[in-house]
């Protein structure tokens, strides 16, 4: 979480991330590759749920914008 570039594994379109903190439970990213944007992480504040959004473009330049929401059980 010091916003400097570093290497995405485990994802063939992403080459680097990099995240700044916001405040204890939210943070935004970068994300760098042949999909390209950036978005934010936010855990709520029973720890019970993470929403991750992006905007960006995918791997033909085509513009997306994705919304995540993960439960804890």
């Amino acid at each position: 979480l010091d916003g400097k570039d570093y290497p995405y594994t485990g994802v063939p379109f992403h080459d680097s991330i990099s995240l700044v903190p916001v405040d204890a439970l939210t943070a935004n990213y970068t994300v760098k590759g042949k999909v390209a944007g950036g978005g934010t992480r936010v855990i709520s504040k029973d720890g019970k749920t993470m929403t991750i959004s992006f905007k960006g473009t995918d791997p033909k330049g085509q513009p997306v914008e994705i919304i995540y929401v993960f439960d804890k059980r």
